[in-house]
């Protein structure tokens, strides 16, 4: 009986450790952006990117990892070109109309989350920059299509952590009916045997 309750005991608290939000299954967290929330640059050619305290998982050639950059008038001027180097996604952006400039990103985390976040920068050009045609990138991870949703891009990897938990949390309930079950019949059988 003491080796019943035990088990018991562990089942259900290990069933409570796996099935509860845990550390484990935190997002990751932004640690810097490039440029900073709110800075002013200098027009011109440069990298907007979001750099993060974990690795970005990094599945089926990027699929889920966006970067877009609107310039003033909400005018889209990221090309859907987004490298994935470790922990930091990133983005080539030529722009010369000074003005505020958002940014939209979507990126998923090592524990198969999808993160999202917006940030904004203010570019001058007191020097009368042109910026050059936009040009496709090579090596870099295509974002979604047009009729795509950022939201659902990642649908696989949050699935199959929902899955994982499903199937842990069935074992549990297994592992416990069977204790029950045996208890029962140990009950049983020493009644029947007095």
């Amino acid at each position: 009986m003491k080796i019943a309750r035990i088990l018991t005991t562990v089942l259900v608290a290990f069933g409570a450790a796996v099935l509860s939000p845990s550390a484990a299954f935190a997002h990751d967290e932004v640690t810097a952006t490039s440029p900073s929330n709110k800075a002013t640059v200098s027009a011109g050619a440069f990298d907007v990117s979001v750099t993060f305290n974990e690795d970005v998982l990094n599945v089926n050639g990027g699929h889920g990892i966006v970067i877009q950059v609107f310039a003033p008038g909400m005018k889209y001027v990221s090309k859907d070109c987004v490298r994935i180097s470790g922990k930091t996604i990133a983005t080539r952006i030529d722009v010369d109309k000074p003005g505020k400039y958002a940014v939209a990103w979507q990126s998923v985390s090592s524990d198969g989350h999808t993160n999202t976040g917006v940030f904004s920068f203010t570019v001058v050009n007191n020097n009368g920059y042109k910026a050059a045609p936009v040009h496709v990138c090579e090596n870099a991870n295509p974002g979604p299509t047009s009729t795509q949703s950022p939201t659902n891009t990642n649908a696989p990897a949050w699935q199959l952590q929902n899955t994982i938990q499903v199937i842990l949390f069935i074992l549990v309930v297994i592992g416990g009916a069977g204790l029950f079950v045996r208890r029962y019949l140990r009950g049983r059988n020493q009644k029947g045997s007095n």
